[in-house]
């Protein structure tokens, strides 16, 4: 699953389509809500394929934005900040074995227990959230992309 975000009238091949993973798209929507609400929240729904976008205004006012804020630092720090906060917090319990160190599979009609194959017998995994990491370099393309896609569309 990802979002595949298409220009509308691109002016060159890096405004034609961007794509970021469910995982790294989330991070990525959330810096801009945070970082330029004014644009995010012209988004209707950025979290899902239904089409929701910018006009190309928009896109282009927000692509010298970031790109201002890729110059200067603050998107460095900003990732700095975010992937610091999310390797701090804590491990959580291991709901896949629910704390025993074993899971049950079935193999060829028989259960069998194993170790579990996510905490392998901790107990404990990393927080969920450590899932969603952040990516200079797709900031860097989606930057580019919002600069040449005239106004885009998630789908």
């Amino acid at each position: 699953m990802g979002m595949d975000l298409f220009g509308k009238n691109a002016k060159n091949k890096q405004g034609d389509y961007f794509r970021a993973n469910i995982w790294y798209w989330r991070p990525l929507w959330a810096m801009i809500e945070n970082l330029y609400p004014q644009y995010a929240n012209k988004v209707e729904s950025a979290y899902t394929n239904d089409g929701s976008g910018l006009n190309h205004k928009d896109s282009f006012a927000l692509s010298k934005l970031i790109n201002r804020d890729l110059e200067n630092g603050s998107i460095k720090k900003y990732i700095e900040d975010y992937t610091s906060h999310i390797n701090s917090l804590p491990q959580e319990d291991c709901d896949y074995c629910n704390q025993t160190g074993f899971r049950t599979w079935n193999e060829n009609g028989v259960e069998v227990q194993k170790s579990c194959n996510v905490c392998h017998g901790e107990l404990k995994v990393n927080s969920f959230a450590t899932n969603y990491p952040m990516d200079y370099d797709l900031v860097v393309t989606f930057q580019a992309f919002l600069e040449n896609c005239r106004g885009f569309q998630i789908w």
